[in-house]
């Protein structure tokens, strides 16, 4: 299956069970790092979830540094009404999307794109009732040093990761055209393992999300 196919059926996937949870819980958007480092952001509109990984099954999909992955960060400018699809004076290099959420956001220009992950695993949740993905990015410009320069933009709220709700910068997840999540950064960087991506996942979404996220076919 290609994987532009992979990553439409796990965004459809992950719509969809997001959407239950949200009439349950409100959750919080989350990067924790190393042992318990918390850098949070309150979001009660997003069921997602960035936190550290917990020791499980090896279940990765790893891949090549070229292959192809429609994968990217784009840092959230603003929040904008439900259900619009664009702006006026609406930059050449930004987009309007919709999150999981139905959340339309106006996102700034590409600054971390491809293939970034090394691999990512489908393990289940500390809680035991769901599952998560914990992604592991590469190694160097095209990984964790791209992706921590971008983090460094939203924390300190540079012009091209400006201030939002409140708080610091949010990095949106783009894969395949769709907001996977858009999570607060609250610290400068991270290492490349300190990441788990966590939404009351069934096992066969987290399986499919830690694919699409590699470019693999299912």
């Amino acid at each position: 299956m290609p994987a532009a196919k992979v990553a439409t059926d796990t965004v459809a996937k992950v719509r969809a069970e997001w959407k239950v949870l949200r009439a349950s819980a409100i959750a919080v958007v989350c990067f924790l790092i190393g042992a318990g480092a918390t850098a949070c952001g309150d979001d009660t509109n997003d069921t997602s979830t960035m936190k550290a990984p917990t020791s499980s099954e090896n279940v990765a999909s790893t891949i090549p540094a070229d292959e192809q992955v429609d994968l990217q960060f784009r840092a959230v400018l603003k929040d904008l009404p439900a259900g619009t699809s664009t702006v006026e004076g609406l930059e050449p290099d930004q987009v309007v999307l919709t999150d999981t959420d139905g959340q339309s956001l106006l996102l700034g220009p590409v600054l971390l794109e491809g293939a970034v992950f090394e691999s990512a695993e489908a393990q289940p949740d500390p809680q035991g009732e769901y599952w998560q993905v914990v992604p592991v990015f590469r190694s160097g410009a095209q990984g964790i040093d791209g992706f921590n320069k971008v983090a460094e933009q939203c924390y300190s709220a540079a012009p091209t990761c400006p201030a939002t709700a409140g708080g610091p910068g949010r990095i949106a997840m783009v894969l395949n055209g769709e907001v996977v999540t858009a999570a607060a950064i609250n610290t400068p960087s991270f290492d490349r393992e300190s990441i788990a991506i966590a939404g009351g996942f069934s096992e066969e979404t987290a399986r499919s999300i830690a694919k699409g996220l590699t470019g693999q076919a299912s």
